[in-house]
């Protein structure tokens, strides 16, 4: 697939359908979310449960400010009206293990020397759509994750931060290697004394 092609689809997301229920585009705001409630699907921390499917299910259906102000007033919403039968965990847990997946799909860039950086990167991502795209708090909270990173790593290209990298010319640098490869494995490489 081609970076157009990529940058595309970060624009106009697949729709992703787990159990009946239509998901929202996975936002830099849901994101923060999952992460501020340590949702195992972000953190890692433990295998995810029926529980923290159903709540990564109830917030992520509704677009990031609806979801916002469920978690901020839970008293007013239960996750009973979350459709998610235990019989269904497994399948619909790798359907949204793949929608956050997709949201993660970001360009490639060149691998630079450098001090690695310590400011996190969905606050990285929300300050750059701030700052360089002049968007307010909640329309950089509210922009898909997918179309957040692929925005934010133009403009530091632009910007000459970052470069980013042909992913035609990688796949073809990548074909080179493999074929120099191939060829010392053979003995095949030519002498550069000769």
């Amino acid at each position: 697939m081609t970076s157009i092609y990529k940058y595309s689809t970060a624009l106009w997301p697949d729709t992703h359908v787990i159990l009946g229920h239509r998901m929202h585009p996975y936002t830099v705001g849901h994101a923060l979310l999952l992460e501020r409630l340590k949702s195992p699907f972000v953190t890692g921390d433990s295998p995810p449960a029926l529980g923290d499917l159903k709540l990564a299910l109830a917030l992520c259906k509704r677009p990031y400010p609806v979801a916002l102000a469920i978690v901020e007033q839970p008293h007013r919403f239960t996750l009973r009206f979350t459709r998610c039968p235990a019989r269904h965990f497994e399948k619909a847990a790798k359907q949204f293990l793949a929608y956050l997946a997709a949201a993660f799909q970001h360009p490639k860039q060149w691998d630079k020397e450098g001090a690695p950086v310590g400011t996190p990167m969905l606050q990285q991502l929300k300050l750059t759509l701030m700052m360089h795209l002049r968007k307010t708090e909640l329309q950089a909270l509210s922009t898909p994750l997918a179309l957040a990173l692929w925005d934010s790593m133009a403009v530091l290209e632009l910007l000459g931060n970052l470069e980013l990298a042909d992913e035609s010319l990688l796949d073809e640098l990548d074909a080179f290697k493999a074929h120099l490869l191939e060829l010392k494995a053979n003995g095949s490489v030519p002498n550069r004394e000769s």
